[in-house]
């Protein structure tokens, strides 16, 4: 999932009904913004991680900072690189 799971679309509590649903041994891969209006949102979906590690459901395999997107802004005589911060996890149900 990319883009899906943010502040403003799908909560961070949903991850627990896509692990419901996965297989065992399935993984769930997403990335949301690591920006500081998503530092709340991104403290709610450790604390879901956490949640869920502690019961033995999952397993966080990957957590990887990244450039979420970017784009180049042209400019008279040069060209700006800009970048939006992002955070990509990777879990894999173990029951």
């Amino acid at each position: 999932s990319t883009g899906g799971f943010s502040r403003t679309h799908i909560q961070a509590e949903c991850i627990k009904d896509v692990v419901r649903i996965l297989k065992v041994g399935g993984l769930f891969w997403f990335s949301v913004r690591n920006t500081s209006l998503a530092c709340d949102y991104n403290k709610s979906v450790e604390a879901v991680l956490a949640e869920l590690q502690s019961t033995g459901s999952i397993e966080v395999i990957l957590k990887n900072k990244f450039d979420y997107y970017s784009y180049n802004v042209e400019q008279q005589d040069s060209t700006e690189k800009v970048a939006v911060p992002g955070l990509e996890r990777c879990i894999r149900k173990l029951k």
